[in-house]
Order: C-alpha cells, then sequence, then structure tokens
C-alpha cells in the first residue's frame, strides 16, 4: 500500500488528478479503512475547489483517522473556502492546541481573521507563524495582503519585491503582483501578468474574466472613461461639480451652455454604456 500512495502523490505533484483518483478509487476498493487515501482524496478535491466533495471525504476519513491532522487541516480549509467560518475556527484551535508553534496552523488561523475582518487578531498570528518560520511563504503572502488592507504601502511593496526574489515564477505570488497592479490602476502592467497566469493555468476561468476586465480598461475604446477608471466615483463627483460650476459661470443664454450639457450626458451614458458591451464583446471574440 505504501506504493501505491506514493504513485498517487507522484501523480498529484503534476496535477494528474483524473489518474490520480482512480488509482485511489481502487485502492480503496481494496482497503476501505485507510484514511491516508481519503487524505490523498480530499486534498485532489480542495485543489481542484470541489469544496462540497472535500469536506465529505474528510468526514469519511475522520472516521478511521479521528486524530489524522493532515484530514482536519484540509477540512479547515474547505470549510473556510465555504464561509463556514465558525466550524474551521473550530478545527483550527483545535490543531493549534497540539501543535501551537505551527506555522501553517497560525497562517491559517491569520487568515480565517483577516476574512472575518479581525485584521489586529490577523496581525498578531500571522507575526507569530513568521517568527516561529521567518522564511514561511504562505505568511509573507499574508502580511503582504494584511499591509495592503492596511493601506501601509511602503511596507507591502518591499514584502512584494522579497516575495519576487524568492520565487519569480509562483502563480499565487503573480497574483499577489495582479492584485497591488490592480490596487494602482496600473491596468496595463495587470494585464500583462494575467497573461503570465493563463500561460500557467489556461483552464482557469477567473484568470480568463480577469484578463478580459482588464483588457477593457486598456481598449483604445475606452480611452473616454479614463477618467472615471483613473479615479472612481471621485471622478464623477468631481465632473459633475464642474459641469455645475461651468453652468453658473457661462451665461445661460449662451448656445454653447446646451452643448456643454449635452456632451456631458453623452460622456456619463457612454461610461455606462460601453464598458459591458465591451466586455461581451471580448468574451465573444476571445483573448
Amino acid at each position: 500500500m505504501t506504493e501505491v500512495i506514493t504513485n498517487i502523490w507522484m501523480l498529484i505533484d503534476v496535477r494528474r488528478y483524473v489518474e490520480a483518483k482512480e488509482q485511489i478509487r481502487n485502492a480503496i476498493t481494496a482497503t476501505p479503512n485507510n484514511a491516508e487515501l481519503f487524505y490523498a482524496s480530499a486534498y485532489i478535491a480542495w485543489m481542484l475547489d470541489e469544496n462540497s466533495e472535500g469536506i465529505e471525504l474528510c468526514n469519511q476519513g475522520l472516521t478511521h483517522d479521528p486524530e489524522s491532522f493532515g484530514l482536519l487541516y484540509i477540512k479547515f480549509n474547505l470549510l473556510k473556502a465555504e464561509n463556514e467560518f465558525a466550524l474551521a475556527e473550530e478545527i483550527i484551535i483545535q490543531l493549534l492546541a497540539r501543535e501551537p508553534r505551527n506555522a501553517d496552523y497560525l497562517c491559517g488561523y491569520a487568515d480565517l481573521m483577516m476574512r472575518t475582518f479581525h485584521l489586529e487578531k490577523a496581525r498578531r498570528l500571522c507575526d507569530e507563524a513568521l517568527r516561529v518560520e521567518p522564511e514561511h511563504s504562505a505568511a509573507k503572502s499574508l502580511s503582504y495582503l494584511l499591509n495592503i488592507i492596511n493601506n501601509n504601502s511602503n511596507q507591502s511593496d518591499a514584502e512584494l519585491a522579497e516575495l519576487v526574489r524568492l520565487d519569480p515564477e509562483s502563480e499565487h505570488l503573480l497574483s499577489l503582483i495582479v492584485h497591488n497592479l490592480i490596487e494602482k490602476k496600473k491596468y496595463s502592467q495587470a494585464q500583462q501578468v494575467t497573461q503570465e497566469l493563463i500561460r500557467i493555468d489556461p483552464k482557469d476561468e477567473d484568470y480568463i474574466e480577469l484578463a478580459i476586465e482588464l483588457k477593457s480598461f486598456n481598449h483604445w475604446t475606452s480611452i473616454p472613461n479614463w477618467l472615471f477608471n483613473r479615479f472612481g466615483w471621485p471622478a464623477s463627483i468631481i465632473a459633475w461639480a464642474g459641469v455645475i460650476l461651468l453652468s453658473k459661470v457661462i451665461d445661460q443664454e449662451n448656445p454653447w451652455l446646451i452643448w456643454v450639457l449635452y456632451g456631458y450626458i453623452a460622456w456619463v451614458v457612454y461610461s455606462w454604456v460601453q464598458p459591458p458591451l465591451l466586455i461581451r464583446w471580448l468574451r465573444y471574440r476571445g483573448l
């Protein structure tokens, strides 16, 4: 059985999940009480975002080995993905009670706290994970996100540079870079990095949708929307205030005033209508 499990994990490592699943099914038929097989199967479900199936597999495995740290940790992550935060917290507290210096558990709990907006606790847990394991990549990524949330741009930029240095081809890291570029309204650079993510994982629909959205920002037909795309609602308010001010300054009988108002209305309507139409066209045409 050890050799079978080794082969299964070799398939998982190269993302040959269909073949791994087939081997797991055959192995479970022969040894239905082997919790390691359920662990491998639940791990695949986790990687494929098959959360409900993964939770069920964890429950089945835990009936054979209730103390399995691996199954409990995967179940924690699956529950977190399903927004079952209370149940997830029960598990991670249970795991940390057994291994309080485990950086994975500390980082996982910190991520849970960040998702539930307990940001101070998330920061303390993240810092503890980094104290226990200073090179923990997930904790470094989480620290970066926490600094983004707290508008600590100088620290987040420094952390991102360090992450790039340590792992320049990481899919997760590239996702963080895209997030950072979008936060800074650098849509052209973000689109380039998203194309790299699609190259790494061409079947990920989220990457494709993000690439389409970013391409819509950079398309030549979006030039009139630059102000709104760059500055958001404040730009809309300023533009509206500018038109109101202009209407007060220009003589009410001046024929240019009506053209200014028509132009402003046309601009606003264009900014509403053009983005969804362009995105629909880009989806139809493809990247």
